[in-house]
Protein backbone atom coordinates (compact mmCIF):
# COMPACT_ATOMS: atom_id res chain seq x y z
CA UNK A 1 0.00 0.00 0.00
CA UNK A 2 1.28 3.61 -0.89
CA UNK A 3 0.48 7.12 -0.08
CA UNK A 4 1.06 10.30 -1.59
CA UNK A 5 4.27 11.66 0.11
CA UNK A 6 5.47 15.74 -0.36
CA UNK A 7 6.98 16.38 -3.73
CA UNK A 8 5.20 13.41 -5.90
CA UNK A 9 3.22 14.58 -8.63
CA UNK A 10 -0.09 13.55 -7.73
CA UNK A 11 -1.25 13.18 -11.51
CA UNK A 12 1.12 11.26 -12.48
CA UNK A 13 0.69 8.41 -10.01
CA UNK A 14 -3.39 8.28 -9.78
CA UNK A 15 -3.42 6.70 -12.94
CA UNK A 16 -4.65 3.46 -10.96
CA UNK A 17 -5.75 3.88 -7.45
CA UNK A 18 -8.71 4.50 -4.56
CA UNK A 19 -9.44 7.57 -2.62
CA UNK A 20 -11.52 6.44 0.79
CA UNK A 21 -13.57 9.50 1.66
CA UNK A 22 -15.23 9.51 5.44
CA UNK A 23 -18.23 11.52 6.48
CA UNK A 24 -17.64 13.88 9.14
CA UNK A 25 -19.93 16.26 9.87
CA UNK A 26 -23.27 17.61 8.59
CA UNK A 27 -25.66 20.66 8.13
CA UNK A 28 -28.76 19.80 9.12
CA UNK A 29 -31.72 22.25 8.96
CA UNK A 30 -34.34 22.78 11.35
CA UNK A 31 -37.05 19.66 10.77
CA UNK A 32 -34.49 18.00 8.95
CA UNK A 33 -34.82 14.64 7.84
CA UNK A 34 -31.82 13.36 7.15
CA UNK A 35 -30.66 10.16 9.52
CA UNK A 36 -27.83 9.86 11.82
CA UNK A 37 -25.77 7.10 9.57
CA UNK A 38 -21.90 7.18 9.14
CA UNK A 39 -21.18 7.32 5.61
CA UNK A 40 -17.74 6.45 3.41
CA UNK A 41 -17.39 6.71 -0.21
CA UNK A 42 -14.66 4.83 -2.11
CA UNK A 43 -13.39 6.19 -6.13
CA UNK A 44 -11.78 3.89 -8.50
CA UNK A 45 -9.54 4.45 -11.31
CA UNK A 46 -8.01 2.05 -13.60
CA UNK A 47 -7.08 4.64 -16.82
CA UNK A 48 -10.49 5.59 -18.41
CA UNK A 49 -12.16 2.97 -16.14
CA UNK A 50 -14.41 3.94 -12.99
CA UNK A 51 -15.79 2.80 -9.67
CA UNK A 52 -17.28 4.70 -7.58
CA UNK A 53 -19.30 3.35 -3.94
CA UNK A 54 -21.18 4.91 -1.49
CA UNK A 55 -21.62 3.04 2.02
CA UNK A 56 -24.07 4.08 4.54
CA UNK A 57 -23.48 2.15 8.27
CA UNK A 58 -25.84 2.34 11.08
CA UNK A 59 -24.39 4.10 13.77
CA UNK A 60 -25.58 2.11 16.87
CA UNK A 61 -24.65 -1.08 14.38
CA UNK A 62 -22.52 -0.54 11.77
CA UNK A 63 -22.41 -4.40 10.86
CA UNK A 64 -25.72 -3.39 9.32
CA UNK A 65 -24.83 -1.40 5.99
CA UNK A 66 -25.79 -0.66 2.60
CA UNK A 67 -23.07 -0.27 -0.85
CA UNK A 68 -24.46 1.37 -3.64
CA UNK A 69 -22.07 1.13 -6.67
CA UNK A 70 -21.67 3.26 -10.15
CA UNK A 71 -19.24 1.76 -13.00
CA UNK A 72 -18.12 3.13 -16.17
CA UNK A 73 -16.49 1.12 -18.46
CA UNK A 74 -16.48 1.58 -22.02
CA UNK A 75 -19.97 0.45 -22.77
CA UNK A 76 -21.90 3.08 -20.48
CA UNK A 77 -22.51 3.71 -16.85
CA UNK A 78 -24.14 0.78 -14.73
CA UNK A 79 -25.62 1.40 -11.48
CA UNK A 80 -26.77 -1.28 -8.70
CA UNK A 81 -27.04 -1.81 -5.01
CA UNK A 82 -25.02 -4.69 -3.41
CA UNK A 83 -27.20 -6.90 -2.13
CA UNK A 84 -27.58 -10.11 -0.03
CA UNK A 85 -27.66 -13.60 -1.86
CA UNK A 86 -31.24 -14.33 -1.88
CA UNK A 87 -31.90 -11.08 -2.85
CA UNK A 88 -32.19 -10.34 -7.23
CA UNK A 89 -29.64 -8.82 -8.30
CA UNK A 90 -30.87 -6.06 -11.16
CA UNK A 91 -28.59 -3.26 -12.52
CA UNK A 92 -29.23 -0.74 -14.00
CA UNK A 93 -27.09 0.43 -17.35
CA UNK A 94 -27.22 4.03 -19.39
CA UNK A 95 -25.20 4.58 -22.51
CA UNK A 96 -22.57 7.78 -21.95
CA UNK A 97 -24.06 8.96 -24.83
CA UNK A 98 -27.90 8.77 -23.06
CA UNK A 99 -25.89 10.45 -20.18
CA UNK A 100 -24.75 13.13 -21.87
CA UNK A 101 -27.78 13.85 -23.31
CA UNK A 102 -30.14 13.56 -20.07
CA UNK A 103 -27.81 16.45 -18.77
CA UNK A 104 -27.81 18.29 -21.77
CA UNK A 105 -31.80 18.13 -21.38
CA UNK A 106 -32.21 18.83 -17.51
CA UNK A 107 -29.71 21.66 -17.80
CA UNK A 108 -31.93 23.32 -20.46
CA UNK A 109 -34.66 22.69 -17.94
CA UNK A 110 -32.64 24.04 -15.58
CA UNK A 111 -32.94 20.93 -13.09
CA UNK A 112 -29.01 20.34 -13.27
CA UNK A 113 -27.06 22.15 -10.50
CA UNK A 114 -23.49 23.68 -11.40
CA UNK A 115 -21.44 24.19 -8.56
CA UNK A 116 -18.80 27.05 -8.86
CA UNK A 117 -15.82 28.27 -6.58
CA UNK A 118 -16.24 31.64 -5.21
CA UNK A 119 -13.00 32.20 -4.28
CA UNK A 120 -9.65 30.64 -3.77
CA UNK A 121 -9.25 31.16 0.30
CA UNK A 122 -5.73 30.00 0.43
CA UNK A 123 -3.26 27.09 -0.19
CA UNK A 124 -2.72 24.21 2.35
CA UNK A 125 -2.21 20.57 2.24
CA UNK A 126 -3.95 17.44 2.89
CA UNK A 127 -2.46 13.97 3.14
CA UNK A 128 0.17 15.62 1.57
CA UNK A 129 -1.20 16.54 -0.91
CA UNK A 130 -1.29 20.39 -2.00
CA UNK A 131 -5.09 21.56 -1.98
CA UNK A 132 -6.72 24.59 -2.27
CA UNK A 133 -9.13 26.13 0.15
CA UNK A 134 -12.33 27.78 -1.74
CA UNK A 135 -16.21 28.41 -0.93
CA UNK A 136 -18.62 26.71 -3.50
CA UNK A 137 -20.71 29.24 -4.93
CA UNK A 138 -24.34 27.85 -6.04
CA UNK A 139 -25.47 26.07 -2.64
CA UNK A 140 -26.37 27.41 -0.05
CA UNK A 141 -27.03 31.58 0.30
CA UNK A 142 -26.48 32.37 4.19
CA UNK A 143 -23.27 30.42 4.51
CA UNK A 144 -19.60 29.60 2.25
CA UNK A 145 -19.15 25.91 2.00
CA UNK A 146 -15.48 24.79 2.10
CA UNK A 147 -13.94 22.77 0.11
CA UNK A 148 -10.38 21.53 -0.47
CA UNK A 149 -9.75 20.63 -4.03
CA UNK A 150 -6.60 19.05 -5.12
CA UNK A 151 -5.59 20.74 -8.62
CA UNK A 152 -3.13 17.79 -10.02
CA UNK A 153 -5.48 14.70 -9.11
CA UNK A 154 -7.92 13.66 -11.84
CA UNK A 155 -10.03 10.71 -10.85
CA UNK A 156 -13.32 11.30 -12.93
CA UNK A 157 -14.77 12.73 -9.32
CA UNK A 158 -17.44 14.69 -11.71
CA UNK A 159 -18.72 11.74 -13.33
CA UNK A 160 -20.35 10.70 -9.65
CA UNK A 161 -20.97 13.83 -8.74
CA UNK A 162 -22.52 15.94 -11.07
CA UNK A 163 -22.84 18.94 -9.46
CA UNK A 164 -18.77 19.44 -9.58
CA UNK A 165 -18.30 18.21 -12.76
CA UNK A 166 -16.95 21.76 -14.28
CA UNK A 167 -14.41 22.97 -11.04
CA UNK A 168 -10.98 21.28 -12.31
CA UNK A 169 -9.32 19.09 -10.19
CA UNK A 170 -10.76 16.28 -7.19
CA UNK A 171 -12.16 17.56 -4.03
CA UNK A 172 -10.41 16.04 -1.04
CA UNK A 173 -13.25 17.72 1.07
CA UNK A 174 -16.69 18.00 -0.37
CA UNK A 175 -19.92 18.67 0.79
CA UNK A 176 -22.66 16.09 -1.09
CA UNK A 177 -26.69 17.05 -0.72
CA UNK A 178 -28.50 14.10 0.57
CA UNK A 179 -32.07 14.88 0.84
CA UNK A 180 -32.37 18.74 3.21
CA UNK A 181 -29.24 18.73 4.51
CA UNK A 182 -25.49 18.58 3.28
CA UNK A 183 -23.25 15.94 4.32
CA UNK A 184 -19.34 16.75 4.83
CA UNK A 185 -16.85 14.09 3.30
CA UNK A 186 -12.95 14.11 3.66
CA UNK A 187 -10.65 11.93 1.83
CA UNK A 188 -9.03 9.57 4.54
CA UNK A 189 -5.93 8.46 2.04
CA UNK A 190 -5.04 7.30 -1.23
CA UNK A 191 -4.33 3.92 -1.67
CA UNK A 192 -1.83 3.22 -5.34
CA UNK A 193 -1.96 -0.19 -6.37
CA UNK A 194 -3.41 -2.02 -9.17
CA UNK A 195 -6.63 -3.06 -9.61
CA UNK A 196 -8.18 -6.17 -11.42
CA UNK A 197 -10.21 -5.06 -14.31
CA UNK A 198 -13.20 -7.17 -12.89
CA UNK A 199 -13.72 -4.16 -10.25
CA UNK A 200 -15.16 -2.19 -13.26
CA UNK A 201 -17.03 -5.26 -14.96
CA UNK A 202 -20.71 -6.33 -14.48
CA UNK A 203 -21.39 -9.60 -12.35
CA UNK A 204 -23.21 -11.99 -15.22
CA UNK A 205 -25.13 -12.58 -12.06
CA UNK A 206 -26.93 -9.05 -12.66
CA UNK A 207 -30.17 -8.60 -14.32
CA UNK A 208 -29.31 -5.50 -16.57
CA UNK A 209 -32.01 -3.09 -16.99
CA UNK A 210 -31.60 -0.18 -19.79
CA UNK A 211 -32.59 3.22 -18.91
CA UNK A 212 -35.79 3.10 -22.23
CA UNK A 213 -36.96 -0.23 -20.53
CA UNK A 214 -37.13 2.12 -17.36
CA UNK A 215 -38.27 5.16 -18.81
CA UNK A 216 -41.36 3.26 -20.39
Amino acid sequence: MYFFTVGVSAQSLLEEGIIYYKSDSIINPANSSCTPLLREIRIYKKGNLYRAEFIKKDEKDTRLSEMEVQLINREGKYLFKAVHPFMDKMALFITLEDEKQRQAERSIEGHLKTYKLRSIKKEESLLAIPVKRAGLANVIDTMDLDVLIADKIAIGFGLFFEEYRKIAGTPLRFYDKESDCFIRYTATHIDLKQLPASLFEMDSEYKIITLDQVTK
